[in-house]
């Protein structure tokens, strides 16, 4: 039989879930402006997934790699070529692209991480969280990223680039 404090539990492992989702999207949204394009192929296999529960932890994978969708030049999946496109720094990308296009946005955002967790469990636990797991990180930028709009955006972006967010002009 479930009780208060049982439902209460659930809400805010729902808060975390969603704040976890909600952090991916937004690394997400930084990392897609940064990734190599050449055919889109590697940009178009960037997936931030559903978050789920593994043992006593909440995880949530995101990355570049997914979907079958082959590169036109090479007939290859983006899964093969995702790991070296992202680790050699030797190679030149057309800015703002670049090498390091997942794990720079990754450490960028670890100021905001805190907070948008705090922000979606406070939001569960008063019972006004809503999120959507049916969107993918490129439909997130498309339709305003998730939990705020055009100020927030500008903070992830000067996160993941180590701006204060006070020096951030919207």
């Amino acid at each position: 039989m479930a009780g208060p404090f049982h439902d209460a539990a659930q809400r805010l492992l729902e808060g975390l879930k969603a704040g976890m989702y909600q952090a991916g999207l937004d690394i997400m949204y930084v990392s897609e402006a940064e990734v190599p394009v050449d055919t889109a192929t590697l940009k178009l296999s960037a997936r931030v997934q559903e978050p789920i529960r593994v043992g006593d932890n909440i995880e949530c994978e995101i990355g570049y790699g997914y979907g079958s969708e082959l590169n036109p030049k090479t007939g290859q999946p983006a899964s093969s070529y995702a790991v070296p496109v992202h680790e050699r720094l030797d190679q030149f990308h057309e800015p703002p692209t670049k090498a390091k296009f997942l794990e720079d946005p990754v450490y960028g955002y670890a100021s905001l991480y805190g907070e948008t967790i705090a922000v979606t469990m406070r939001m569960a636990a008063e019972g006004t969280l809503s999120y959507r797991l049916d969107i993918g990180p490129s439909d997130a930028v498309r339709h305003g990223g998730g939990l705020g709009g055009d100020e927030r955006r500008a903070a992830i972006m000067a996160a993941a680039r180590g701006i204060s967010r006070a020096d951030v002009i919207v």
